[in-house]
């Protein structure tokens, strides 16, 4: 039996930028930190990693926009 390859995508909220990392595949893009980056990123998750744990750090108070 095959075991589905897990997905991890780990966000790092600054005040301009949300960057992302997806692992396994070792795939970095990067979103600006607005309605319109957060509206790209929700887009890109959902098309291709809906099945994805999602982590987001949130030390600096930036990810509650």
């Amino acid at each position: 039996m095959l075991q589905e390859e897990k997905i991890y995508i780990g966000i790092d909220a600054s005040k301009t930028t949300l960057d992302i990392f997806i692992l396994p595949n070792k795939k970095y893009m990067q979103f600006t930190n607005d309605m319109c980056g957060i509206q790209k990123l929700l887009s890109k998750i959902q098309q291709r990693f809906s099945d994805a744990l999602i982590v987001i750090e949130s030390t600096g108070g930036y990810e509650s926009l």
